[in-house]
């Protein structure tokens, strides 16, 4: 599946994430997320990086700072996918954002099943 549109990277994670038996609500392209795991109260935003060490965007640091107000109420996680090539097929990698950090890989905490974040 071609991944140009982040349309298209949500309706994989999507799809990914109801495999897994979670029950996921598409948000659509807003401020306050892409996806909503119902199971476990997350609101996800969905990002795709041709990098796995590209730095956050002015437009994104908006978007993350406005997400974090959330965290009030939800848990806000990002689930970023890195494109792949000949050698390496693209992998998801989740993480659970505490404050507005200059690349997608830092401040990562892992998800584990079962345990509330």
């Amino acid at each position: 599946m071609s991944l140009h549109t982040g349309t298209l990277a949500e309706t994989e994670d999507k799809k990914r994430l109801e495999s897994e038996a979670h029950i996921v609500l598409n948000l659509g392209q807003n401020q306050y997320g892409d996806l909503e795991d119902v199971c476990h109260d997350i609101i996800i935003e969905v990002k795709t990086s041709k990098n796995s060490r590209r730095d956050l965007s002015k437009r994104e640091k908006e978007q993350l700072a406005n997400l974090l107000k959330l965290r009030a109420y939800r848990t806000v996680r990002y689930d970023i996918r890195f494109h792949g090539n000949a050698r390496h097929p693209p992998v998801w990698q989740s993480f659970f954002p505490d404050k507005i950090v200059s690349s997608f890989r830092m401040r990562e905490i892992p998800i584990i099943e079962g345990v509330e974040q």
